[in-house]
């Protein structure tokens, strides 16, 4: 049984394009991982492999049932990493200084993960 199948899925944001001709069918039921760098298109993927989010080209078969789950809450307005660092009472991670000037919703999944950490995350 296919749970679903992309033909020749292609999403462009602008003039940069994040998915490009992807053919792809899974079957159901089961796990699949999908594994990439920070800003590769996984989450751009998933949306699109969902319903939630249209391809710029090519079309996607999928079952009348399905979920998705976004991977975080986009109420974090225009805050810049630092603001929302500094409101949580956190302190940066090794590594995000360059991330902490960026607006938020600017930062991939990854990148966002590991900016705000509250002071409990970075005693770990």
């Amino acid at each position: 049984m296919t749970a679903v199948r992309a033909h020749g899925v292609a999403k462009a944001f602008g003039r940069r394009t994040v998915l490009a001709a992807v053919e792809l069918e899974l079957a159901g039921p089961g796990l699949v991982r999908i594994e990439g760098a920070n800003g590769a298109g996984k989450s751009t993927l998933l949306r699109v492999l969902a319903g939630v989010s249209r391809p710029t080209h090519g079309r996607v078969e999928q079952p009348r049932t399905r979920a998705f789950v976004p991977e975080r809450f986009r109420a974090t307005g225009g805050l810049r990493a630092a603001e929302l660092l500094r409101l949580a009472g956190g302190r940066p991670v090794l590594g995000v200084d360059a991330l902490l000037r960026r607006p938020m919703a600017a930062l991939s999944q990854g990148q966002a993960q590991r900016s705000p950490s509250t002071p409990s995350q970075s005693s770990r």
